[in-house]
C-alpha cells in the first residue's frame, strides 16, 4: 500500500522472497500470479522483467483481490460479494460489468469490517468499565486482561487509537474474534455489535443495487476474515439478505484466495 509504505521496496521483496521460495524447492514454474491491490502501470513494467530475468517461460498475471475474491465463492459465474476483512465493500462482477461499493477505508467507511466490529467492541468495553453503558464480557476480554494478545496493554491500545496507523488498523480489526467469542457465549453487546455490523454490510449491497441497474437476483458470497471466521456474522448477514431480496442464493467459499490466483493463472494459460 503506497500510503503507508515504499512500493518500490516491497516489490524488490516480494520478487526476492518469490525466487528464494522457488529456487529453494527447485520449481519452475510455468505460471505466476501477483495480487495487484493498487498497483499501477509503472510497477507492473518494472516487476514483469524482474522476474522474467529470473523465469524466462513463466508467464506472469496480475490479478485484483476483487477477482479472487470472485472466484473463491462464485467461480466464473456472475454474482456479488460481500466482503469483510480489515476494511469492507460489496462487489459485483459478470462477462460484461464489474461492480464495486465501499472499500472507502476506516475513517470515511468500511462500515461491516473487522476494524468496525473491533473498535465497537473496544468502545464497549470501555463504556462498560466507565459504568456509562451495559456490562459486557467485552470489559473483561479487552480491558482486565489486558488486551491479551491483541494489545500488549491498555496504554498501547490507547496509544495506538490516539496516534492510528496501518498497523494499528489491523490490531483493531483483529479485537473482531474477541467480539466473535463473546457474542458465541451470549453476550448482548457483542451480538448487538454484529447485529449493527450485518445492517450496515446488506446496506452497502443495497447502495450497490440503488446506484446501478443491476438485478437483486442470483448467487452471492463473502470473503474477509472477519465474516468468514464467524458462523454468528454470516448468519446474521444472511437472514437479512433473505428478508430484504429473497431472490438471492448463498453459496459457500470453495477456494482460498491463493487457490483462487492459482486457478484464475492456469485457467489464462491454457
Amino acid at each position: 500500500n503506497p500510503h503507508y509504505s515504499d512500493i518500490e521496496a516491497i516489490l524488490e521483496n516480494t520478487i526476492d522472497s518469490t525466487c528464494q521460495l522457488l529456487w529453494q524447492n527447485h520449481i519452475s514454474p510455468e505460471a505466476i500470479s501477483m495480487v495487484t491491490g493498487i498497483l499501477m502501470i509503472r510497477h507492473y513494467i518494472q516487476v514483469e522483467p524482474a522476474f522474467h530475468s529470473v523465469f524466462p517461460n513463466a508467464s506472469l498475471h496480475f490479478l485484483g483481490e476483487k477477482e479472487i475474491n470472485h472466484f473463491a465463492s462464485l467461480g466464473k459465474s456472475p454474482g456479488f460479494i460481500l466482503h469483510s476483512g480489515t476494511g469492507s465493500y460489496v462487489s459485483y462482477l459478470d462477462n460484461s460489468h464489474s461492480y464495486y461499493y465501499g472499500g472507502l477505508g476506516p475513517y470515511l467507511g468500511d462500515e461491516g469490517s473487522g476494524y468496525d466490529i473491533g473498535l465497537s467492541g473496544l468502545k464497549a468495553a470501555f463504556a462498560s468499565f466507565g459504568k456509562r453503558g451495559q456490562e459486557t464480557l467485552l470489559e473483561e476480554k479487552l480491558l482486565l486482561q489486558r488486551t491479551s494478545d491483541v494489545f500488549q496493554t491498555l496504554d498501547e491500545a490507547c496509544k495506538q487509537l490516539y496516534f492510528p496507523s496501518a498497523d494499528a488498523v489491523k490490531k483493531i480489526a483483529s479485537i473482531s474474534k474477541t467480539v466473535d467469542e463473546c457474542a458465541a457465549a451470549g453476550d448482548e453487546v457483542a451480538i448487538r455489535i454484529y447485529h449493527r455490523a450485518a445492517a450496515d454490510l446488506t446496506s452497502y449491497l443495497s447502495s450497490l443495487l440503488r446506484t446501478t441497474e443491476i438485478q437483486p437476483a442470483g448467487a452471492y458470497g463473502f470473503s474477509g476474515s472477519a465474516i468468514l471466521k464467524s458462523s454468528i456474522y454470516r448468519r446474521i448477514v444472511q437472514e437479512n439478505i433473505q428478508v430484504l431480496y429473497p431472490d438471492l442464493h448463498f453459496m459457500e467459499q470453495r477456494y482460498t484466495p491463493t487457490e483462487s490466483a492459482f486457478h484464475l493463472a492456469h485457467n489464462d494459460t491454457c
